[in-house]
């Protein structure tokens, strides 16, 4: 569906504005908004930067540990995430708390639709906007002086309202879409992990003999297998099994030797997300650990914890960071076979119970060296992971169109939201269309 412009537009005088409709005022945030600082007494709700859904503007709630004083809100508040601005963590709050942590707390003042600025505020341009404000390199923070002084438009109040109205309704729509398309992941994961989990304790053959293998997650396997600590499947020589490199911010470019992070590790798959690179000045005096194509990839940071994939191809020198694992396989390894093993759901569940009751979930390599897993034969795990292969085609083929249309879907919601609220659509007679329906309904 396409929606008309307005009629009229103006120059709004700032660059990721353009033109405005020729109604609306444009100003200041902080002539809308006031920062607030007082002290909370208690911890009834409290909610902090973890809590914030990254760009949706939802609320995640859950259980944390805080220390020190928090900042009262109540509801219409927004809450924004001061640090690391491109996560764009929003919160248009519906009661009363304790906003904890590095998270500004705006009160609007009168003509303002609390709704309309959350939206505003999560668009990718003024994300990118308060992002290249930041302070601190370790730890890049917003300050309320240049968030205040940005300047936003203002439609009339009714207006806010119209559009608040239409976003809600049509992002409704495209969040159903996207929950469905979610559930065919699930599903399809669950029908993975069940393929995966039943040949690679059980190898091929239906009526082999068993043994115990004598590891709890495991159970009972082929009684030709072997049972050997993870670092046994490392090569041999120095560094075949260590942990990626830690690489601060000031050693980040955007050329040279790729930078793998954990988010590049997904459950049995590498995940091409985040380019970030050092110079190979900063490898040498750094003596970072090159990844190669093949090499087991293990992240020991939640994810879910223990999570593996094989690392690509990317035709560029690579290293990867302190969180993710490297084992080098020895030449009786396949790793194919062993990233199944680690995506299976004995293995995740196994590892989530050890982390359980942690501040932060995460497992050492130590722990990861020692923990014993079966090992087949080589000609068995080559047979296993074909096998595999051949059964999960088809699901891999549904997943990754479902994520497609995720990314698209996603990519269609924000640039809706972006046009509505910026005015580059006029939305009113939409909005009134869905008012009726609602009423209707």
């Amino acid at each position: 569906m396409s929606f008309p412009p307005y009629p009229a537009y103006k120059d709004s005088g700032v660059p990721w504005l353009g033109d405005v409709p020729a109604h609306w005022d444009v100003l200041a945030l902080k002539r809308l908004f006031t920062t607030v600082g007082e002290k909370a007494i208690g911890r009834e709700f409290p909610v902090a930067l973890e809590h914030i859904e990254s760009g949706t503007g939802r609320l995640i709630e859950g259980s944390g540990e805080f220390e020190g004083d928090g900042v009262a809100f109540r509801g219409g508040d927004i809450l924004y995430g001061k640090l690391r601005p491109y996560l764009a963590k929003t919160w248009l709050a519906d009661r009363s708390g304790e906003a904890v942590g590095d998270v500004h707390v705006m009160r609007p003042t009168a003509d303002v639709v609390g709704a309309f600025y959350r939206d505003l505020l999560l668009t990718p341009s003024v994300v990118s906007v308060l992002n290249g404000s930041t302070y601190g390199a370790k730890m890049p923070r917003v300050s309320w002086d240049f968030l205040g002084m940005m300047p936003v438009v203002r439609p009339p109040e009714d207006e806010q309202r119209d559009i608040v109205v239409f976003v809600d309704a049509e992002t409704a729509k495209l969040d159903a879409v996207v929950a469905e398309q979610e559930a065919l992941l699930g599903l399809l994961d669950e029908k993975r992990q069940a393929a995966i989990s039943h040949v690679v304790f059980n190898g091929l053959a239906p009526d082999v003999r068993k043994k115990a293998s004598g590891v709890s997650w495991v159970g009972s396997i082929p009684d030709h297998w072997d049972v050997v600590p993870f670092r046994q499947l490392a090569s041999k020589g120095r560094k075949t099994f260590v942990d990626g490199d830690w690489i601060e911010s000031p050693y980040i470019t955007t050329t040279g030797v790729r930078l793998l992070q954990t988010g590049n590790v997904g459950v049995g798959r590498f995940k091409e997300q985040g380019f970030r690179y050092i110079t190979e000045e900063t490898f040498t005096s750094l003596g970072c650990t090159e990844v190669c194509p093949g090499d087991l990839l293990v992240c020991r940071l939640a994810g879910p914890v223990g999570r593996a994939c094989i690392a690509p191809d990317l035709d560029v020198k690579m290293i990867t960071s302190v969180d993710v694992a490297i084992l080098k396989p020895a030449p009786d390894v396949d790793v194919r076979y062993f990233v199944h093993l680690l995506s299976s759901a004995q293995y995740l569940g196994f590892i989530e119970g050890e982390c359980r009751g942690g501040t932060r979930d995460r497992i050492s390599r130590s722990f990861l060296g020692a923990l014993r897993m079966p090992k087949p034969p080589l000609i068995e795990q080559q047979a296993i992971v074909a096998a595999l292969d051949a059964a999960l085609a088809d699901m891999e083929a549904l997943a990754t169109e479902a994520r497609a249309n995720i990314a698209l879907l996603r990519e269609r919601r924000a640039a809706l939201i972006s046009a509505a609220v910026t005015g580059k659509i006029d939305v009113r007679h939409a909005a009134s269309a869905s008012r009726d329906a609602r009423a209707a309904a």
